[in-house]
């Protein structure tokens, strides 16, 4: 696994049941966290310099590890077809959805992550722009 442990994924879940998920094909969790990775990339990445955040050596957010975790346990719980996903982690799921929307909207920043910038001028990228003409008002 690249940003998050498998401690941080057992703080989450119990690891008996982490193991029951992965027992047959002990990668899927390394699947799973690229997979989710790519999701997180898509939220934020308008806002904030992902390739940084994810590179070599990644830089490590708190707020990133506990929703790549939450996701990650909801897939590797989800992936036993014949267990029903409890209550708690599709509230776990739901959550992280949530954040990940408010951090994308810029309701919820994420400190010391850096900002994704325009490569030819080093200015924060503007997510708005000018979006009326003077003339189309009388």
């Amino acid at each position: 696994m690249v940003y998050i442990t498998e401690q941080d994924i057992i703080s989450n879940i119990q690891e008996t049941m982490l193991q029951s998920s992965i027992e047959k094909n002990p990668d899927i969790l390394d699947t799973l966290e690229a997979q989710t990775i790519d999701e997180v990339k898509s939220y934020i990445g308008a806002r904030y310099d992902t390739s940084k955040i994810f590179g070599n050596p990644p830089i490590i957010n708190g707020m990133l590890v506990r929703i790549i975790v939450s996701l990650v346990t909801y897939r590797a719980i989800r992936r036993n077809a014949a267990r029903k996903v409890p209550d708690d982690y599709t509230e776990m799921r739901d959550w992280a959805y949530g954040v990940l929307e408010n951090i994308r909207d810029g309701i919820m920043p994420l400190p010391d992550a850096p900002q994704a910038v325009d490569p030819e001028t080093g200015e924060k990228l503007s997510l708005f722009g000018l979006n009326r003409k003077p003339e189309y008002f009388l």
